[in-house]
């Protein structure tokens, strides 16, 4: 439960800093997107992908049965899977987004990846 709470509080937390927080992955050129390096976005650049590998860590442990801990690995592959295509998209079409991401250098664990 403390891994499903932690989860919560980091995309509270990321949701708070990130005006162009959403869930599909586009560039919101309507809105003047630029890039957020605030708050939890200067430890990892997808902070909400992190609390979903949170959650699903979490869920795991409080639902240990194998279809639970087969679906919360399939749902960390696309999260993982997800966040590589996005950061690819952001470094091409995101002004500024290549020089956070040499600065801020994890794209979802701290000092791991």
């Amino acid at each position: 439960m403390v891994l499903s709470i932690a989860a919560a509080v980091i995309a509270i937390f990321a949701l708070a800093v990130n005006p162009y927080l959403e869930s599909t992955a586009r560039i919101q050129t309507e809105r003047g997107q630029t890039v957020i390096s605030a708050g939890v976005y200067g430890v990892v650049r997808h902070p909400t992908y992190s609390a979903v590998l949170l959650s699903c860590l979490g869920v795991s442990f409080v639902f240990a049965t194998l279809y639970v801990c087969i679906t919360a690995l399939v749902i960390a592959v696309l999260i993982i899977v997800r966040t590589y295509l996005e950061d690819k998209m952001l470094r091409e079409r995101l002004p500024g987004y290549s020089e956070y991401a040499q600065a801020t250098r994890y794209r979802l664990v701290p000092y791991i990846w």
